[in-house]
């Protein structure tokens, strides 16, 4: 496949050029709102809508808060023949729904895919090897993604579990969130060992009363986004609760002025993934934590005394 079609202009369009570089893959981008975006790449062409039309794969790069509004208008070109796979670690906050599935609601293909892994974009921008995982129940949208990104620096892995990977890769974030807690804290390797063994398991709950299977929480999804997470340079979500840990509390609009937009959206996801757990009856202790501290019920200190005097559990 010598061309990737391309909605949006979300962070890790810069990654993915230059994996599709790798193989000699244009990518034909359609920017919704028509800005382009700076430092495109020397393979990114720059197009409008309807030309996604001729384009039979295409990755949807939009962020959560426009995701639907931007599938809607997506499925006024797509049809049943095209493959749409997705690379967000976010759910909807209104109706607690994965981008597959509003993808599905919003465009006339069912061959829809979920991308993910530990593929950060500083390393792949450095040219060092990666590795990712797409999910899908379609054997095409694995051949597709193969055909198009696998290379001797680039490796994909392939799974069914959609649904499951989705909810991993997104409750990840909550946990990496909390992690960061512990580093701002430097409570040392033991407290976040604990954290990523404890939050796994805790995601495996969720996962499973959900209807999935825990084997993908312990995959690239799950496990594989949240090792990446914690490694320095470590993601976004752990750099801001060590700034929360300095500050005190978590307030929104400052975390907002230092990381932007992804800020606002992590506040979002937190809350979206405690309600993932009460519609369900699951005890996310960890989650619960994250929610107390960015709406200030507790501050940082609170919330850390709160995990390490929980009830004794059985592992």
């Amino acid at each position: 496949m010598q061309t990737l079609g391309v909605a949006g202009r979300g962070e890790k369009l810069g990654s993915f050029a230059q994996l599709c570089a790798r193989r000699g893959v244009t990518l034909k981008l359609w920017v919704p709102d028509g800005s382009a975006p700076e430092d495109l790449g020397e393979n990114v062409e720059l197009i409008e809508r309807e030309a996604l039309a001729d384009t039979p794969l295409i990755l949807f790069l939009e962020s959560i808060d426009h995701a639907r509004q931007t599938a809607n208008l997506l499925g006024d070109v797509v049809s049943g023949r095209h493959v749409v796979v997705h690379a967000s670690r976010d759910i909807e906050v209104d109706s607690l729904k994965t981008v597959s599935t509003i993808l599905r609601e919003e465009t006339a293909t069912h061959r829809i895919g979920f991308i993910t892994g530990p593929m950060r974009g500083v390393d792949v921008q450095q040219g060092s090897s990666a590795s990712a995982t797409v999910y899908s129940r379609f054997p095409e949208v694995h051949e597709f993604l193969v055909e198009t990104l696998v290379s001797p620096t680039f490796r994909l892995y392939r799974s069914k579990e959609l649904q499951a990977a989705e909810i991993a890769a997104a409750y990840s974030r909550v946990i990496a969130f909390v992690w960061g807690v512990a580093a701002g804290m430097q409570q040392g390797a033991s407290v976040g060992a604990t954290l990523f063994a404890r939050g796994l398991a805790e995601i495996g709950r969720v996962v499973s009363a959900h209807g999935g299977s825990e084997r993908a929480v312990f995959g690239m999804s799950g496990a594989g986004n949240l090792f990446a997470d914690v490694q320095a340079p470590v993601a976004v979500e752990a750099e801001m609760d060590k700034a929360a840990v300095k500050l005190g509390d978590f307030e929104v609009e400052q975390m907002e002025e230092k990381f932007g937009e992804s800020a606002r959206r992590l506040y979002d996801l937190i809350g979206v993934c405690s309600r993932l757990c009460q519609e369900t009856g699951i005890e996310g202790r960890i989650a619960k934590a994250a929610a107390a501290m960015v709406s200030n019920e507790m501050d940082t200190l609170e919330a850390a005394k709160f995990l390490m005097t929980l009830p004794v559990l059985d592992e």
